[in-house]
């Protein structure tokens, strides 16, 4: 709706804003994402150059709005556009950050819930700061929808080349996190009476760049050995060397 407003952060001119506002964080990415993928945008907003565009989506009306970084800017406006412009619903498509070995920069990560460590919240005495968890069902039409908005934008070669690398990417990381120490223990004790023990051959290397050679053995005979730069990833590399023995 176009609405004038007390608002020092929104100031509509030339176009409504719809129901429906997607928010990325960069101003620039909005502009983007409305001149890419909406038809006839026009600009709603440039007080301090967050960028709003209003256009159609498959005969749908929406709106695409920068937001900022951070919580509190999100708050900002996300509260205006509710409160004083009558947007029903506000969809984030920015990117987030976050501290995991296998997420790497411009992964796409589709998450069952996102919650925040921020202290904005407790402004409002909110009781806490975990977010509502989507079902499995929700998760999985998030997913199918990501590869048809990439068939939508590239076609099936794309999607197939997406889906392959998403594979092949995966494969390492599924490969390290299994535990083979539990897998051959789990083997070895359908026999009764069966002892499976672990034992450093060696180490070498300087304190800060070790490398370590252990023995797994059952009942007392060596049954695998493998390397690795800790004493935790050796054992698991002599497992999965005794489970490859075992299985010639």
């Amino acid at each position: 709706m176009t609405k004038s407003s007390i608002s020092a952060s929104i100031s509509v001119t030339g176009a409504e804003i719809a129901k429906i506002v997607l928010m990325p964080g960069d101003p620039l990415r909005a502009k983007h994402v409305a001149e890419r993928y909406l038809e006839n945008p026009v600009c709603f907003n440039t007080v301090r150059n967050m960028l709003g565009y209003t256009g159609i989506y498959k005969g749908r009306q929406v709106s695409v709005m920068g937001h900022g970084m951070g919580v509190p800017s999100m708050g900002i406006y996300a509260t205006e556009l509710y409160t004083q412009f009558g947007v029903e619903s506000i969809i984030r498509i920015g990117s987030a950050g976050g501290l995991c070995e296998q997420v790497k920069l411009r992964d796409v990560i589709i998450a069952m819930a996102a919650s925040t460590n921020s202290n904005y919240g407790a402004a409002f005495a909110f009781p806490g700061i975990f977010t509502p968890v989507a079902s499995y069902e929700m998760l999985a039409d998030a997913v199918e929808a990501l590869f048809a908005a990439i068939y939508l934008d590239g076609g099936i070669e794309e999607v197939r080349s997406v889906i392959w690398q998403v594979l092949l990417s995966k494969a390492p990381a599924a490969e390290e996190r299994r535990d083979y120490k539990t897998t051959l223990q789990e083997v070895v004790q359908r026999k009764s009476g069966q002892v499976l023990t672990y034992h450093m051959l060696s180490q070498s290397g300087p304190d800060h760049d070790k490398t370590f050679l252990f023995d797994v053995r059952l009942n007392g005979a060596s049954i695998g050995q493998g390397e690795g730069r800790s004493k935790k990833e050796a054992e698991q590399a002599a497992a999965r060397d005794a489970l490859e023995r075992m299985s010639r």
